[in-house]
């Protein structure tokens, strides 16, 4: 397999260091930790239909399929990015890999407001979360690798707005459903830290069983949860 930097480039080796940090073996382990994530990612939405469908409405099922979708992306675009050798691919991909997780925020977002809390607040925040969204796009396509820190900081704060939820969270799940959902904020904050600050090889790799870790437990507090407790 040739590595994205062994092919001929208009790029300088600064612009593809810059660019695609990562050395062969960490790109192989990237994509495989995330592709073992796309597969997890499916078989999560795939349930999440079923049980949209066993328990809930149609508007239950727009949001849970809506959600699943966005793990998907998310771990499909992760697993192409670091899988793709052209130099132009891996460009676009890289900004399509940032993307996603911003994509997956407001999914994460979707069945806690139109299933579960269907309140004023829930939906002016899903609003506010929806243009963050946007702006983190933009933001994603022009500076997808430059300003990590930055970057990382946006991810963490619009995943913790949903504190401005919580007391209605609180006061329809159960203990168990609010754990889950928080855990999965913890593991994703201190997953995001360890990706922000962390040089060593592999830290990529484990950055993304941090994501996979994170996702599964807010996958339990909507699945087990929000329809069976509303």
């Amino acid at each position: 397999m040739t590595h994205v930097y062994d092919k001929p480039s208009k790029y300088t080796k600064e612009q593809l260091t810059r660019m695609f940090p990562y050395s062969l073996g960490e790109d192989i382990g990237n994509a495989v930790s995330h592709c073992v994530g796309a597969f997890i990612a499916l078989g999560l939405l795939i349930s999440l239909a079923w049980i949209a469908g066993h328990y809930g409405n149609w508007l239950d099922g727009l949001a849970f399929i809506f959600y699943g979708l966005t793990m998907l992306f998310m771990f499909v675009m992760s697993t192409v990015y670091h899988s793709m050798v052209n130099h132009l691919a891996r460009s676009v991909l890289k900004r399509m890999d940032h993307v996603a997780i911003f994509i997956l925020i407001l999914g994460s977002y979707t069945p806690y407001v139109f299933s579960l809390l269907k309140t004023q607040r829930a939906y002016i925040t899903y609003a506010v979360i929806f243009f963050l969204t946007i702006l983190g796009v933009i933001f994603k396509a022009i500076y997808a690798g430059r300003f990590k820190r930055i970057g990382t900081l946006i991810y963490v704060l619009m995943g913790w707005a949903s504190l401005v939820l919580m007391p209605q969270i609180i006061a329809k799940l159960p203990a168990t459903g609010v754990a889950f959902l928080l855990g999965g904020g913890v593991i994703y904050t201190l997953g995001a830290l360890f990706y922000a600050f962390s040089k060593f090889k592999y830290s990529h790799m484990v950055w993304h069983i941090f994501v996979i870790v994170a996702v599964v437990s807010v996958y339990a507090s909507v699945a087990f949860y929000i329809l069976q407790y509303r």
